[in-house]
């Protein structure tokens, strides 16, 4: 609440002593005296006129991102607390930061965005994820300039970087901080699909300080919303290489996180998070939703931030059925949703581009561990208000997923991450 100064009346000006009349001379101008010195200090004059109301430092309570430069601190995000935490705990942080060049050349896509440099884009986009404190940053759309400040976003930081098929330059990254994991081997997956349709993943087996092993991986499938029958082999290859790593070392759990192309009601999820589909769906071309559109979902759920409502895929299983080798895995943000199964319970947007796309098609999924907290997105509302993403100090068209989890039982040391508290959020 802006708050105005209090106005102090100021001191009468001293005035010249008068020369004495008794002498028959012109009076001389005689100087001022010096100014008297009190113990207190003494408040200017302040004249009639109003003073102009203090500022304060508190934004508005709804106050959407600027659009007018990447300087800014993010807006702060509501944390959901889902079980106890642990000494083990560790955060990771799924975050397609949007590669400069396809920024460059789809600028119709965020032309009211004007702060399009790439340094400045880059320092906030490496601020904003140390402000996350996490372990493990799986990142999309990295372009190999940005590795360097990606890796010094984590302490300690180490690198899996996976690079896409030319002509693009971007490609997925895994960071894990060394003092809390170990590389026993890491795998940069080229994921095609055939028809000249390639992406990347980054997948890599860490040992944790306390003695288990995680698969974890980075992904990014396909784009084309024609060509879901593509993007779903694509999930198909990434399972199998997790899954190799899985039992090539003998891990007790998995992360896999990504943008995924996909919404909560496509074959891919369903694969992912029901750990089958219909095999009809490898012939399937097209997926539900529109491009430009906000994808269905209720206003309710995730504290505000809306939640995706689309039907979960289902088809005939005339055909054969898919299996994931890894079964159902949970989603870390996935919450029940009336008659919904939880499975279908996603944030309605993890992107929002003005002229684009605006749904849920980014992840965190895990198996053999326990989600013990997260933070949600950003309303729909403010979304809308600074007309879509990226926006001020947010250098994404999408949002950083953040989920902290605790390990499974077994052998583990009594403090392996730093503080048993969530993470800081966003600092400037």
């Amino acid at each position: 609440m802006a708050e105005r100064d209090a106005a102090t009346p100021g001191l009468t000006p001293l005035t010249p002593p008068t020369p004495p009349t008794a002498q028959a001379q012109q009076p001389t101008e005689q100087p001022p005296p010096p100014p008297r010195r009190d113990n207190k200090a003494q408040s200017p004059r302040r004249d009639n006129k109003a003073q102009p109301p203090r500022r304060d430092n508190k934004a508005p309570r709804r106050q959407a991102p600027r659009r007018d430069g990447a300087r800014e601190a993010p807006p702060r995000r509501a944390w959901t607390r889902l079980g106890a935490d642990g000494a083990d705990a560790f955060a990771v942080v799924s975050y397609n930061v949007l590669s400069q060049k396809l920024l460059e050349a789809h600028r119709e896509l965020y032309a009211p965005w004007k702060d399009c440099d790439a340094r400045r884009r880059s320092a906030a986009t490496a601020r904003e994820l140390r402000g996350y404190r996490a372990a493990l940053l799986c990142l999309q759309e990295v372009e190999p300039e940005f590795v360097d400040a990606a890796t010094g976003a984590v302490a300690r930081g180490a690198v899996c970087f996976a690079p896409s098929a030319p002509p693009r330059t971007d490609g997925c990254l895994v960071v894990w901080d060394s003092r809390t994991f170990r590389c026993r081997e890491a795998s940069a997956l080229v994921l095609d699909a055939g028809e000249a349709k390639v992406n990347a993943a980054a997948v890599a087996a860490l040992e944790h300080r306390g003695g288990a092993v995680l698969v974890v991986a980075s992904a990014h499938l396909l784009f084309n919303p024609n060509r879901a029958d593509l993007r779903l082999k694509q999930a198909v290859q990434l399972l199998a290489e997790v899954d190799r790593l899985r039992r090539a070392h003998a891990a007790a759990g998995v992360v896999l996180c990504g943008d995924l192309n996909a919404s909560p009601g496509s074959a891919v999820y369903a694969l992912l998070a029901r750990g089958r589909v219909a095999a009809a769906a490898l012939e399937e071309r097209a997926t539900a939703g529109a491009t430009t559109r906000e994808q269905p979902h209720a206003q309710s759920g995730h504290k505000g931030s809306g939640t995706a409502s689309l039907p979960v895929y289902d088809a005939s299983d005339a055909g054969g059925v898919l299996e994931s080798p890894l079964g159902p895995l949970a989603s870390a943000y996935a919450e029940p949703l009336g008659s919904l199964p939880s499975a279908a319970g996603e944030p309605a947007f993890t992107t929002y581009i003005g002229r684009g796309t605006k749904g849920a098609v980014d992840y965190v999924f895990h198996a053999g561990l326990r989600a013990v907290g997260r933070f949600e997105l950003l309303p729909r509302w403010l979304l809308r208000q600074s007309d879509g993403l990226p926006a001020g100090a947010l250098a994404s068209d999408h949002m950083a997923l953040v989920a902290r989890f605790a390990l499974p039982d077994g052998p583990r040391r009594r403090r392996a991450d730093g503080p048993n508290k969530k993470p800081r959020g966003i600092t400037r």
